[in-house]
């Protein structure tokens, strides 16, 4: 994995958690959530998207725990 893939990758995990945050504290609609998501992996590419994009279905409450 190249250097600016590395950096893709990480923008885009980044991006990821403040989005889960955002829709578990109720500032954002889970279609939001998945808008917003799905344009991240267009603009960041992360090397395993296709992987991402089914993963980001998944998200649940359950799964993310905030202090």
């Amino acid at each position: 994995m190249s250097k600016d893939q590395m950096q893709n990758e990480i923008r885009y995990q980044l991006s990821k958690e403040l989005l889960i945050r955002m829709l578990f504290r109720n500032l954002i609609t889970e279609e939001e959530y998945h808008q917003m998501n799905s344009l991240n992996l267009q603009t960041f590419q992360p090397a395993e998207a296709k992987l991402h994009e089914k993963n980001s279905r998944c998200v649940t409450e359950k799964q993310v725990s905030f202090a």
